[in-house]
């Protein structure tokens, strides 16, 4: 009997949708209505999530048009597997040389702290038992593991890769289901770390921001780089994302996003 009354009662909450965005035809207000609702939109056990609401009005009526554009802009743009597959190797090398550069800044320090000491206790656990040279075996064949899988796992991930024409600058662009209207920048990266590969990123990263603009689209970003988000606020315009759009964004637990909203003027030549 609960079932029952849980089912039609998401079955109502989704009908009032339909009238809703049928009236102002588009799913946007809805959208928009279910962000900024006093005291959340009601969500719960017997009240369908904010996202399976918004999927069903993106499915009756189509995403928005400016939305499809963007799209297919940045899937045009994008690279193949086979590049982008070579390209996430680029970039887990970027990932460790900032790390190293750089591996006491706030937001590294755990890492920086916790990976060497479980390799050395992993190793001297092995040292004790069998010996130092038996205990490369292991944390080689990790390693190994992780330069051979860390690419595959980035090729499957959601989102269009852009790279750069020199091929050595590249840029993850990812849509934001649970913020519709929303794509977020991430894995940019460039190898090797020269003055030349940073200014053919940020042509990548320009371009994105252009064609955001023009089409009306917010960009998102996060970056475990403390330096990389200063330099997305003092080169992008990005700006702090308030409380309630981190919330949104990781519900489990709220990261610092930085959100960057469309301008009728791009970049400043």
């Amino acid at each position: 009997m609960l079932a029952a009354l849980i089912a039609m009662n998401h079955w109502l909450e989704f009908r009032a949708d339909d009238v809703a965005a049928d009236y102002v035809g588009s799913v946007d207000p809805m959208a928009t209505w279910l962000q900024i609702a006093p005291g959340g939109s009601g969500t719960g056990p017997t009240h369908p999530s904010d996202a399976a609401r918004v999927k069903r009005q993106e499915r009756r009526l189509g995403r928005r048009r400016i939305l499809l554009d963007f799209e297919a802009a940045i899937a045009g743009s994008a690279v193949g597997p086979r590049e982008r597959f070579l390209t996430c190797w680029r970039g887990l090398a970027a990932a460790l040389a900032g790390m190293l550069k750089r591996p006491f800044e706030r937001r590294k320090l755990v890492t920086t702290i916790l990976l060497p000491l479980v390799i050395l206790l992993w190793s001297a656990n092995f040292a004790v038992w069998l010996s130092w040279w038996a205990a490369l075996i292991p944390l080689v064949f990790v390693i190994g593991l992780v330069v051979v899988t860390w690419p595959f796992v980035c090729v499957l991930a959601p989102g269009w890769t852009l790279i750069s024409p020199d091929r050595m600058s590249s840029l993850r662009v990812v849509a934001r289901r649970s913020f519709p209207g929303a794509y977020e920048l991430r894995c940019y990266s460039r190898w090797p770390m020269t003055v030349e590969t940073k200014a053919s990123a940020d042509e990548v990263a320009w371009a994105v921001v252009a064609l955001a603009d023009q089409q009306g689209v917010t960009l998102l970003a996060l970056s475990a780089s403390d330096r990389l988000r200063e330099y997305y606020i003092d080169k992008f315009g990005f700006e702090k994302a308030s409380p309630e759009v981190c919330a949104l964004l990781s519900p489990a637990k709220p990261r610092p996003y930085l959100v960057r909203q469309p301008r009728v003027a791009s970049r400043a030549d």
